[in-house]
């Protein structure tokens, strides 16, 4: 006897309309399953991500998370100010000045002459720069541990995946910014640059970072 599977699969063949319609059920109920227990997984894992991130970065380093991605953002690029500091963390200016204050206090960041009077361009100590350091250097730890159950070919494949997830939360260069706001920005300089703004064809024109 032939099974419903095989008779679903030949071309010449066709399951009585009671029973294809059965399958058809079955076989949206377990789609709608698969579906919610990826976002589940995908929702666990952001959350454990972010738990540990925070216990590394906030909790062992006694910092706010805004006051980390201050940090690592100065670091990677010097010099500019409290406004566009203010749209990479994703907070108003008087709170990114609070930040500020607090760094400039701990003596982490200095403040400077803009390009104009009325401009304050940001720059690191050089305790800063070690805080900085020390924070990439455990948010790299937390990840790496996180990615150590896979293989070379797992990574690979996790890696195409994550790009194109990535790209479709982009929906400009500010959200790039914000999203990169803790990334060891060297790190995808090469070949491609970061996998947000050249990962995926450029079919976003208002992606480029400025």
């Amino acid at each position: 006897m032939i099974d419903r599977v095989t008779r679903l699969r030949e071309p010449n063949r066709e399951l009585p309309p009671v029973e294809y319609h059965q399958w058809t059920r079955t076989n949206a109920c377990n789609m709608h399953y698969l579906r919610g227990r990826q976002t589940n997984l995908l929702g666990a894992l952001a959350l454990a991500l972010v738990d540990r991130l925070n216990e590394a970065l906030v909790q062992g380093a006694n910092r706010n998370l805004s006051s980390a991605a201050a940090l690592v953002f100065i670091h990677g690029r010097p010099g500019e100010t409290i406004d566009f500091l203010a749209r990479v963390l994703g907070l108003s200016h008087s709170a990114t000045v609070r930040v500020v204050d607090r760094l400039e206090a701990d003596r982490f960041v200095e403040r400077r002459s803009g390009t104009d009077r009325r401009s304050v361009a940001l720059f690191l100590t050089a305790a800063g720069q070690a805080a900085a350091v020390e924070t990439l250097n455990r948010r790299s730890q937390v990840l790496a541990n996180a990615l150590s159950t896979l293989s070379s070919s797992e990574r690979k494949q996790m890696t195409e995946l994550v790009e194109k997830v990535l790209f479709g939360l982009t929906d400009d260069g500010w959200t790039a910014w914000h999203t990169c706001r803790l990334c060891d920005v060297p790190a995808c300089n090469r070949p491609t640059h970061c996998p947000i703004d050249f990962g995926q064809p450029r079919s976003k024109a208002s992606l480029a970072r400025t």
